[in-house]
């Protein structure tokens, strides 16, 4: 896309001054990106790193043989053992480099690939795939490669240039830091210290430039408040009790459950200026109490519930219909979509947390699931349609269950299915 404004004109004109990247660098990124594999079978092994070849009689059905522990006698290297008998390995993945050009923030994303053949040493590369550079008011502008639509998997188009595009959200993809950053010095002025606490590092630096409110929240340590989409509303909303929380020292540990139960405070018309409610110390019991009471208020007019549960179970499934049919299985866990308001009742009975009684159902930038194991319900996953990502995942009592990792791998790794049938309603 061609340079439009003076910012932009001015990120293409340093872009071209950025030296390559180092050597050592790319050593970093291969070291910590890629395990190192051993081909082995009862008699020989064989580095996928080097290409050499030794002999080995260690049986395969040892514990060393099945967990790794192996060093290449000729390179070093500490080797893993395949997880399959294939004489080849292909491994992606991207990594970025923190640094500064004049008055600029710049953050460099690159990928990395490496190719690995019986007998052969292993092929490497890196390419530049885009730059975010943020300006001293916080303003991004992000030079990249086109992309390629139709893959799932390799979607840059290889031979295209680095140049002005669209803030996409493909652009603020997870990769792993490599820890030689150059920092702007009014970036750590606003309390940026070196970790990011899992926040995407290009939003996080321009919101610490332009947002005043997210800079005393971050300098304060209330990373959870930071954290979905649209967090920015909400902070203004709640900001003067926040302040409250700010003047009592008391920290925000989960920010959905501090929500919700303000919503609730206010349901049963609680003081939510005061800081005997909203500052507890013990948020999670009393958020418990107030989800059982509010449950009681409702079941005891069942007739009216009923009808509640009626008139909005026709707006409910109109506005996600289209994901009705979602189901992601690995053979032992199942995510399900919820499909009527009756059965979001039911997950947060079960579970015993506030889907239904914080009214999640009523949020149409959100997708309600449910993760099982046969017919017994673990999890409940708020995942948003705006950012087609997990925004909170609950078991009972609003804690993990023992597959919570499980559930989450599950979820994310068919996140590719959900943007589709988003794009597809657009």
């Amino acid at each position: 896309m061609k340079p439009k404004t003076k910012l932009q004109i001015r990120v293409v004109e340093l872009s071209k001054t950025l030296p390559p990247i180092l050597a050592e660098a790319e050593t970093w990124a291969f070291n910590t990106l890629f395990d190192y594999f051993v081909y082995k079978t009862n008699h020989k092994a064989v580095c996928f790193e080097c290409g050499h070849s030794w002999e080995d009689h260690t049986p395969k059905s040892t514990l060393l043989a099945s967990i790794g522990g192996f060093v290449c006698p000729n390179c070093g290297k500490a080797l893993k053992t395949l997880p399959n008998m294939k004489q080849s390995v292909k491994a992606e993945d991207y990594f970025y480099i923190a640094t500064t050009c004049e008055e600029f923030q710049v953050l460099r994303y690159f990928y990395a690939y490496r190719k690995c053949k019986m007998n052969e040493k292993a092929v490497y590369h890196t390419v530049e795939v885009f730059q975010h550079w943020i300006n001293p008011e916080g303003k991004t502008e992000v030079m990249a490669m086109l992309r390629n639509a139709m893959s799932h998997n390799l979607y840059w188009q290889w031979g295209s240039e680095l140049e002005i595009r669209n803030k996409n959200d493909v652009y603020f993809l997870q990769a792993t830091k490599y820890p030689k950053m150059e920092i702007q010095r009014n970036i750590k002025r606003n309390g940026f210290k070196g970790n990011f606490h899992k926040f995407n590092p290009s939003r996080l630096f321009s919101l610490l430039l332009s947002n005043t409110k997210v800079e005393t929240l971050w300098k304060a340590g209330y990373y959870a408040l930071l954290d979905g989409y649209s967090f920015e509303d909400r902070i203004e909303e709640y900001w003067p009790l926040i302040k409250i929380c700010l003047r009592n020292k008391y920290v925000i540990k989960d920010s959905s459950v501090w929500y919700d139960h303000i919503g609730l405070l206010k349901y049963f018309h609680y003081d939510v200026h005061n800081p005997k409610y909203i500052c507890s110390p013990t948020l999670n019991a009393n958020h418990q109490q107030l989800i059982a009471r509010k449950q009681r208020i409702e079941d005891r007019d069942r007739d009216a519930q009923r009808k509640k549960i009626e008139a909005e179970n026709i707006a409910f499934r109109q506005m996600k219909k289209r994901f009705f049919d979602l189901v992601f299985t690995d053979g032992e866990l199942t995510i399900v979509v919820l499909k009527n308001v009756r059965d979001v009742q039911a997950e947060g009975k079960i579970l015993k947390h506030c889907v239904y009684s914080s009214e999640y159902h009523k949020k149409d930038t959100s997708l309600l699931m449910s993760a099982r194991k046969g017919t017994e319900r673990l999890e409940t996953i708020e995942l948003s349609l705006k950012e087609a990502r997990v925004l909170q995942c609950r078991g009972l009592e609003n804690k993990n269950s023992p597959y919570h990792d499980d559930i989450l791998k599950l979820v994310n790794s068919n996140i590719p299915v959900i943007k589709k049938l988003i794009k597809q309603s657009a």
